[in-house]
């Protein structure tokens, strides 16, 4: 009997130091979310920034720019809020151009 409670004493006194092991882990988690964050960022930024630049170039050379500039914007969008409101707009004038158009046209020109 003794053996049996000495072995599971052992037990409790390792299970203490591997939760505070993974406690420790989820502190530096915590703490490097931010950083990852912010690289994630960047990453979007110039994989997504580098496609609609192509996709720009593409409006004067030959290539799928109607294509890639979309692509560019939806990658974009996954971080950035003002690329989802573009590819938005993308959508509203690929799905309906006349509407668009004459959305655009209905405005009221800017107060001088």
């Amino acid at each position: 009997m003794t053996k049996n409670r000495n072995s599971s004493e052992t037990n409790l006194n390792t299970a203490k130091p591997a939760a505070q092991s993974v406690q420790a882990e989820l502190e530096k988690v915590a703490v490097s979310a931010p950083v990852f964050r912010q690289v994630k960022k960047l990453i979007v930024l110039v994989i997504g920034g580098t496609i609609l630049l192509l996709g720009i170039a593409l409006l004067v050379l030959p290539g799928p720019a109607f294509l890639v500039i979309p692509a560019g914007l939806a990658i974009l969008g996954l971080e950035f809020a003002w690329a989802r409101r573009w590819l938005r707009k993308a959508r509203e004038v690929i799905k309906d151009p006349k509407a668009a158009l004459r959305k655009g046209l209905d405005r009221d020109p800017p107060a001088a």
